[in-house]
Order: C-alpha cells, then sequence, then structure tokens
C-alpha cells in the first residue's frame, strides 16, 4: 500500500506546483543553460499533464514555499459529478508556455525535429481536453509555431543532403 504522503502530488515537480517554475526556467534560458531548461520543462509539462487529467483530487500549495497539500475529494455526488464532466469533456488543458518554451530552444539549437514533436504533443491534447475561451487562438498560434519548425526540418535536411552530395563530389 502506498503512503499518501509519498504519493505524487498531481502538478507538482520537486516540492513545488509546476506554475512556481516560471522564473527558474527564464533564468535558465536567460544563461543560455538550454539543457537544464529542456529538463525541467519536461519535468513541468508532466506535472502540467499529471494536474489536468486528474479528475477527483485537486491539488493546493500553501503561501510561499511551504508543502503542498491534496484535497480529496470525498462527497460521493461532488466525485460523481467531477468524473463525469472529465468523461464528458476531456481532461483540462495544460497552458502552452511550458511547451512553447521548450519548442523555442529546440529552435535555437536547430533541433527542429524535436521543435515540431513538442508542439505536436500539445496539438493532439488539444484534440482531446477541455479548451478554453481562447483555444483557436492557442491553436493558431501552436499551429504557427509547428509549420515554421517543419520548414525548418525541410531546409536542415535539404542542407545536409546537398552537404553530403558535396562531400560525396570531392572524394570522387
Amino acid at each position: 500500500m502506498v503512503n499518501p504522503a509519498e504519493e505524487p502530488i498531481p502538478g507538482y515537480f520537486s516540492g513545488r506546483h509546476y506554475t512556481q517554475w516560471v522564473d527558474r526556467v527564464k533564468h535558465l534560458k536567460r544563461s543560455e543553460q538550454y539543457d537544464l531548461a529542456l529538463g525541467l520543462l519536461a519535468a513541468l509539462i508532466d506535472a502540467a499533464e499529471t494536474e489536468a487529467d486528474e479528475p477527483i483530487r485537486v491539488s493546493r500549495g500553501t503561501q510561499g514555499s511551504g508543502p503542498a497539500r491534496v484535497v480529496e475529494i470525498v462527497d460521493p455526488e461532488l466525485r460523481a459529478e467531477l468524473a463525469a464532466e472529465h468523461r464528458r469533456h476531456g481532461p483540462a488543458l495544460p497552458p502552452p508556455w511550458y511547451y512553447e518554451q521548450a519548442a523555442i530552444i529546440h529552435h535555437k539549437q536547430q533541433r527542429f525535429d524535436l521543435e515540431a514533436e513538442i508542439l505536436e504533443r500539445y496539438l493532439r491534447r488539444m484534440d482531446t481536453a477541455r479548451r478554453p475561451a481562447n483555444g483557436d487562438e492557442i491553436e493558431a498560434r501552436v499551429s504557427r509555431r509547428l509549420v515554421n519548425a517543419k520548414i525548418a526540418l525541410a531546409k536542415q535536411a535539404s542542407a545536409g543532403y546537398a552537404h553530403e552530395e558535396q562531400i560525396g563530389r570531392e572524394r570522387a
């Protein structure tokens, strides 16, 4: 049996809610520590998705850096209502910022395949999640970035092929 105190808290990474890590991500990007930023963003995206997928439990942080608490919904009617809403509308949609920041870093590193991959991950979640009021705007923004990533990837692949072809001619 799992001790509730040891159970991971939806939305939390290393004892803090994923939204409390924004300044750290910005600092890592400013100091060009891109691999560390990407590692942190991967963990934060997982935490945000876990929280978005959780229909019954609600995580509540305390003010400042205090420990988080998980509030278990015990009222059977409320539990049933939340579970039915979750089945009817799908999970919540995590904020796009974390996915977009990972995409920006991948773009800076010219890792366009990974940029496209993280953007496609977000768009797949949009297909099954409850959409916020500005969902169309978010989808358009992420889709534009995805198109640009795929164009950059195609150019990169074309340039790589041309480079390999040139090396082959020089050796011949």
